[in-house]
């Protein structure tokens, strides 16, 4: 069952209904769910679907040809790509769908394809809907309209596919609670594939040992081969990465610990950058600059934060261990601590739901209009939101075991004096609740809130 993609469906659906030859390209992450999505789509109407493989043109052809037509006509062999995309609509009078999946490697292996695909396009005397997937993000954002060329002006749409919200994660696993739920997101990024192997009916932890831990798993498979696909010198990846999981985020400390070049990793970064892995976090601009963090990097994809903070720097000591014991003598100890990026993304979407109610238009007056967050050398400020007449909200986000306290406010309250920031409203998340005072603290103040990681209704 498709889960979470009825937005998806629609708008498929609306370029189909279009009057005429569609081109859309559809791309996202591995394990996203572009090939789900696109056959869940496909299934109601007359549809083609290949998945491409790295290969000769010849064979690419070949393979193409016995995957579009059925019987005798698989047989007779076609010269060009432009001829079977002819023969392969046949008598059908409905708009037909043609799904080519992975699209960039019939383009890499094939410099007729895309020109042939363009014949098709402005001759085809029935109308068609062709659907380009790919799951190579860094090729498809900054290569692709290079390679397509003029035919790049004939794409109706382009379409990126995301991960599953924690929203969706809670409908998936309806015992979980929303702590539960953060930690599958904080471990799977809300990516529907890695999704799909957990079990609903088990605990959080045993999901993680048998579906990311266990030998073979899917986890492990997935791990392992990550990077394989769209990069070269794996290794030297793994150790930037590897570093980045360990907490050194600033280029120095990258090249301190690698012994790798500036230069080098400035471009490797800008590689992992364009396939979603790492992001580059710049901080909210304010009077503080002397205080913020320059040049600071994070890894992105949840999956791979998890893999490279775990499994990739204790593989040894999961084969000798069995899953369970190494989840409680790795993970256990220090997960709350790895879960506060995840924490502070659900909570700035839960920040940013909330402001456009109409309860929080009629207390607040807030629009808002910027977004961002400050890191700080001493501390950071997790959520920042500013609307067009300059009007401030900050949010800060506790992931932790204990309660908020007080003590951890008058922090906040520092950081943001770092920052020389004056919010006019302040936000806490606290993933164990608050303590007594500063819970009487904010039935004083009517510009502090408090939102219990429990009570957050996504």
């Amino acid at each position: 069952m498709l889960v979470g993609r009825e937005a998806e469906l629609s708008y498929l659906q609306q370029v189909y209904e279009k009057t005429g030859n569609q081109l859309l390209i559809v791309y996202g992450q591995k394990n996203i769910g572009k090939t789900s999505l696109l056959l869940e789509f496909a299934k109601i109407h007359p549809h083609l679907y290949y998945l491409a493989h790295s290969c000769s043109e010849t064979m690419q052809l070949q393979m193409l040809q016995r995957a579009f037509l059925s019987g005798d006509e698989q047989n007779m062999p076609r010269q060009s790509f432009e001829t079977l995309f002819r023969d392969s609509i046949g008598n059908e009078t409905r708009k037909i769908i043609m799904i080519m999946d992975e699209f960039q490697l019939l383009v890499k292996s094939s410099d007729r394809f895309i020109s042939e695909l363009n014949t098709f396009l402005e001759y085809s005397r029935k109308e068609v809907m062709i659907i380009l997937a790919s799951s190579s993000i860094g090729w498809v954002e900054n290569t692709m309209v290079r390679k397509m060329g003029r035919t790049a002006l004939k794409i109706t749409g382009l379409y990126k596919v995301r991960e599953l919200s924690v929203t969706w994660i809670r409908k998936m696993f309806p015992s979980y609670s929303m702590r539960a739920c953060l930690m599958l997101y904080g471990v799977t990024g809300g990516v529907p594939g890695i999704l799909r192997e957990m079990d609903p009916s088990v605990d959080i932890e045993q999901n993680i040992c048998r579906v990311l831990l266990k030998t073979n798993s899917f986890g492990r498979l997935f791990g392992e081969g990550m990077l394989l696909d769209d990069l070269r010198e794996t290794g030297v990846y793994n150790t930037i990465l590897e570093t980045l999981a360990s907490g050194r985020d600033k280029l120095n400390d990258i090249y301190i610990a690698t012994a790798f070049s500036r230069a080098k990793i400035s471009v490797y970064m800008k590689n992992l950058i364009q396939l979603e892995i790492v992001e580059k976090v710049f901080s909210y601009d304010t009077d503080g600059r002397e205080n913020a963090k320059k040049g600071v990097y994070r890894i992105q994809n949840k999956f791979a934060a998890f893999w490279y903070t775990y499994v990739f720097p204790n593989l040894s000591k999961l084969e000798e261990m069995s899953e369970e014991l190494f989840y409680e003598t790795y993970i256990r100890p220090t997960f709350l601590t790895y879960l506060a990026d995840a924490y502070r993304e659900i909570c700035a979407s839960y920040l940013d739901f909330y402001l456009d109610l109409p309860e929080a238009q009629e207390l607040l007056h807030f629009q808002t209009a910027k977004t961002g967050e400050w890191v700080g050398k001493t501390g950071n400020i997790d959520m920042i939101r500013e609307d067009e007449s300059g009007k401030l909200i900050a949010g800060f986000c506790k992931c932790g075991e204990m309660p908020t306290t007080y003590e951890d406010l008058e922090w906040d309250l520092f950081n943001l004096d770092n920052a020389k920031l004056s919010p006019d409203y302040l936000y806490l998340f606290s993933m164990k609740g608050f303590d007594e005072r500063i819970v009487l603290e904010a039935e004083k103040q009517n510009n502090l809130f408090l939102v219990d990681l429990e009570h957050m209704n996504l």
